[in-house]
């Protein structure tokens, strides 16, 4: 009776933990973010962390800040680099993904308003759990100016720069 009772509580655990373990509520969306467009600009790109405690899959996007939203993949043959827009994304389970410049990232198309520095634009992912249950992950992306990098302090009086070894 004592091994029955003891496989009894052990499988009672493992379906708990199996379940814990296919629960796509969790997923942590940090970090997203766009660069601010002008007002004849159309498209942006937008990046962010995912980390999700059980494998699945990104596959869909949404904003009411455009016309379109898509995810892009891209891929590195030798030293050329190719970007497509695809299906989903792979979130394997407990390793971060991060949508980040130079690499996958979401295109929004069509915009419909500018992207202003300091602001906000709701955006929502779309996440499929291994059984095909999708749920929706609400994130809010800052607006971030484009980071400029001044060389002026390497440039001596003759106009060449300095301390680079050029």
């Amino acid at each position: 009776m004592n091994i029955q009772r003891c496989l009894a509580h052990c499988l009672v655990a493992a379906c708990a933990f199996a379940a814990a373990g296919c629960d796509s509520s969790h997923i942590e969306a940090r970090n997203a973010w766009a660069r601010t467009t002008g007002p004849s600009q159309a498209n942006a790109r937008v990046f962010v962390d995912l980390q999700s405690p059980s494998a699945g899959k990104l596959v869909g996007v949404s904003t009411p800040s455009a016309k379109v939203a898509r995810l892009h993949e891209v891929t590195l043959t030798g030293h050329v680099s190719r970007e497509r827009a695809v299906d989903a994304l792979d979130l394997p389970a407990g390793e971060a993904v991060q949508l980040k410049p130079g690499g996958d990232h979401i295109v929004l198309l069509g915009l419909t308003q500018e992207l202003v520095a300091g602001q906000t634009v709701p955006l929502t992912l779309r996440v499929m759990d291994p059984a095909g249950k999708t749920r929706n992950v609400d994130v809010k992306v800052a607006i971030r100016a484009p980071e400029v990098h001044r060389h002026d302090d390497d440039i001596d009086d003759d106009g060449d720069h300095t301390g680079h070894g050029h």
